[in-house]
């Protein structure tokens, strides 16, 4: 009886020693896992499944990883997938069809991005996330064969010696126009997403996965290079961006959305029309929906 009231917590260890007795304590009508919790809780429970491991994962523990996801997503009333390309692998790891499993997007707060118009924007592009699978080698090298001599291209996240020397053995010309950034709180890394041209995610995962530095791109409105390895329910090839496989198809892909403010602005448009779908209000109205609760 009464408003629903919502837990939402990743795992950790701490989760794992303290978590089932703090959420006993507050009995919520509904906990969002971020992950698998090994173990049953009170009130409706949702796991959340962001994707099925990243391509530079060591190989050697996928065994244990399927048998804890077993596990661990027999515990909840209902299992969620980011997107449809995990449910669809994550359904014969955890021995459940794709239709028992449910795809409910990640959420931004899609307010708080700014669009700014292509001829207010910089000559840019822009790089979120530094660690191995977000391969920020891949948009250096591609950068680095750009044809332009005016682009910039920033890199936000932590910058080790391996990226700083990547960039300093680049031609002066080139590692000029490379700004490392390090990591940027929210407020001024959303502005940065509004005002450049091109959001670059060369990201690698072991399937395509629903990344939510990606829905911030989608919700400022700029066009998306990205991977393969990107899902399709947030890259749309030749929709809101592009979809490449190496690092000549991403440098053709920066160099056609920067010399052609027509089909850039027709990218924009495309992203800026799909942002409503990762609304957070859009997105707790999924949530709320299982609760069988109004929505909004």
């Amino acid at each position: 009886d009464g408003p629903a009231r919502f837990s939402y917590e990743g795992l950790t260890a701490r989760w794992l020693l303290q978590g089932a007795r703090t959420i006993g304590r507050y009995r919520p009508d509904l906990v969002i896992n971020n992950g698998a919790l090994p173990f049953t809780v009170p009130g409706l429970s949702c796991n959340l499944a962001h994707d099925l491991g990243w391509a530079t994962s060591p190989r050697r523990l996928d065994r244990l990883r399927r048998l804890y996801k077993r596990f661990a997503y027999s515990r909840c009333d209902h299992v969620i997938a980011l997107c449809h390309e995990v449910q669809d692998g994550l359904a014969p790891q955890i021995g459940a069809s794709a239709g028992e499993i449910r795809v409910i997007p990640p959420c931004v707060d899609v307010g708080a991005y700014q669009a700014a118009a292509s001829q207010t924007r910089e000559d840019a592009i822009l790089h979120t996330g530094t660690g191995g699978y977000k391969d920020p080698a891949t948009t250096i090298r591609a950068f680095a064969g750009l044809g332009r001599s005016s682009t910039r291209l920033y890199i936000e996240g932590d910058i080790d010696d391996e990226l700083s020397q990547q960039v300093a053995a680049l031609p002066v010309a080139t590692r000029d126009r490379i700004e490392l950034l390090g990591p940027l709180p929210a407020a001024p890394l959303r502005a940065l997403l509004g005002s450049v041209k091109v959001a670059s995610f060369p990201t690698r995962y072991s399937v395509p996965t629903a990344s939510a530095t990606v829905v911030e791109a989608i919700a400022a409105g700029t066009p998306v290079v990205g991977s393969t390895l990107i899902s399709a329910d947030l890259l749309e090839h030749e929709g809101n961006g592009v979809a490449c496989g190496d690092d000549a198809e991403l440098t053709a892909a920066y160099e056609r959305l920067l010399g052609d403010d027509d089909r850039w602005a027709t990218m924009s448009r495309s992203a800026l029309a799909m942002a409503p779908r990762f609304s957070a209000s859009q997105v707790a109205s999924s949530y709320l929906a299982l609760l069988g609760g109004p929505t909004a």
